[in-house]
């Protein structure tokens, strides 16, 4: 089967605002970079709570122009880095603890770990359930390698790392995210899925594995440039009749004619969190869709009798109006 090809749509804007900013080798005006993901439980020592196979969703944001606050070169420290931090329990999980009853701290931590290539964010906060009896303690999120050049106190992060972090999760090994508790039980997690959210327009390609790639511009698409997979393939999708975005939300049309929707692109890009809206055998044999803005009919339907009457003579009126004008001007 061909690659499906979505239209260009916009993906949801995690922060608040993003700064438009310019980097430089060695300098840097202050940018809020944020991105969004998925971690996947793979080991727990609070099953009941957090348990193997739980999903849980997160979105963050940093300043890239935090200053390092420590003095050694090999452990950059950059306690106000991190500007926005939220992880969503998936409604599928086997596990009971919900984070949105808690509230992360603000601005929290951010740190780089030159010699092992770590990058890494740390909120804590409070008003969470207990975790095996205890309080809730952090979050630590490690990306790793990532090019780091840390020369001691007073670096930003940007001059760190040289420019933005990746958003494309195959320039990773093993990201992890894991949960603690201040009594360090911990539940360990693999993040499956990992994206920058710039809030520009992105063209999205559904490959045929089912893998959903993002292109950031439309050179890069015709070219097959600079893909980003949004997430692990889907095999539902390599079979999909087609897709298609209307109104910032996803539809695929599977094999059988069922259609479903998703509220956001990495939710569409992961088949997660989707409503099933219906199943329309005749859909089973179409080659694809098209997400169309509303076309306006003119004149409007509601108009009156009268009302339509009244707008046909201003616009014949104004069309001969233009007419005489031109031919004066002649």
């Amino acid at each position: 089967m061909y690659p499906q090809i979505l239209p260009p749509i916009r993906r949801p804007i995690v922060a608040a605002a993003l700064a438009s900013a310019l980097l430089t080798a060695g300098a840097s005006e202050a940018e809020l970079l944020s991105y969004e993901g998925t971690a996947e439980i793979t080991a727990t020592e609070m099953p009941g709570e957090i348990d193997v196979g739980d999903l849980f969703d997160f979105t963050l944001t940093y300043d890239d122009a935090s200053i390092d606050e420590e003095v050694s070169p090999f452990a950059g420290n950059f306690p106000t880095g991190l500007t926005a931090f939220t992880l969503t329990r998936r409604p599928s999980n086997t596990g009971t603890w919900d984070p949105a009853v808690g509230s992360f701290a603000l601005p929290g931590r951010v740190q780089t770990q030159e010699t092992q290539s770590r990058f890494r964010f740390q909120p804590g906060g409070t008003g969470f359930d207990t975790l095996n009896g205890s309080d809730f303690d952090t979050v630590d999120l490690v990306l790793q390698p990532v090019a780091i050049n840390d020369t001691g106190l007073g670096q930003t992060i940007a001059e760190q790392l040289g420019g933005p972090l990746s958003g494309d999760l195959a320039d990773f090994t093993d990201p992890s995210m894991n949960i603690f508790s201040v009594n360090f039980d911990r539940a360990d997690g693999e993040v499956i899925a990992f994206v920058r959210d710039t809030g520009e327009l992105d063209i999205l390609r559904v490959d045929q594995t089912g893998s959903v790639i993002s292109y950031a511009n439309i050179d890069d698409f015709i070219t097959n440039q600079n893909g980003t997979a949004l997430g692990p393939p889907v095999s539902a999708f390599a079979t999909a009749r087609g897709f298609f975005s209307v109104a910032d939300k996803f539809y695929a049309v599977l094999a059988d004619g069922t259609m479903v929707q998703y509220l956001t692109a990495l939710d569409f890009a992961n088949d997660s969190n989707g409503s099933v809206l219906d199943t329309v055998p005749e859909y089973e044999t179409d080659v694809g869709y098209l997400g169309a803005a509303p076309i306006p009919i003119f004149p409007a339907p509601a108009l009156s009798d009268s009302g339509r009457a009244a707008l046909t003579a201003f616009l014949i009126g104004a069309a001969g109006f233009a007419l005489a004008r031109k031919r004066r001007a002649g």
